[in-house]
């Protein structure tokens, strides 16, 4: 036999013997872990807790109040999940915000609402929107989603909205309906 008939038929005696080999190839190559974390849910979630408290406070003052159904994170411990929130924004009268989930992200100070975010003002104007930001640094909610603003008398509608907590300013952007009775 030729050596160069060796060449082709080497690869080609592998290829059909694949059937054969693969399965001890695939068990020698497949990583394993230890048992302890096999059986651990830290591979997925960090922790998990069911009907939590959490405040954050600043300076000695409460600015960030929230109560939810559950509260977990993921590999990545910078987000904090959480499930059925009610929060108390701002550190003067505070703002009360309902939402189906929300997400807070501990180094930036952000939290983020979404799933029919209500919003009550101390003021009793209500504020309706699919997802929001508060930004407890500057003590602001904003909004990128649709809108609704409701007062005594006042409906508002737009694309965008921006909330200040300490001066209690609104501001509504682009495509805004006003309607008044």
């Amino acid at each position: 036999m030729k050596r160069r008939n060796l060449l082709w038929q080497i690869p080609l005696l592998i290829f059909i013997a694949l059937p054969l080999w693969r399965p001890y190839a695939a068990d020698f190559l497949k990583v394993r872990l230890p048992k302890a974390a096999k059986n651990s849910r830290l591979s997925k979630t960090s922790f998990d807790m069911r009907g939590v408290l959490l405040v954050q406070s600043s300076g000695g003052q409460d600015n960030l109040w929230l109560r939810t159904s559950r509260l977990y994170s993921r590999e990545n411990q910078r987000l904090i999940y959480l499930a059925k929130t009610e929060a108390r924004l701002g550190t003067g009268k505070p703002v009360l915000v309902t939402s189906g989930s929300a997400v807070y992200d501990r180094l930036e100070g952000i939290l983020t609402l979404m799933d029919n975010v209500v919003v009550k003002t101390p003021r009793h104007e209500t504020l309706r929107t699919p997802v929001m930001r508060y930004l407890a640094r500057f003590e602001k909610v904003k909004s990128a989603a649709p809108v609704e603003f409701d007062s005594q008398g006042l409906r508002i509608a737009g694309t965008s909205f921006m909330y200040d907590l300490r001066s209690g300013d609104f501001r509504v952007g682009s495509r805004v309906r006003c309607r008044l009775w």
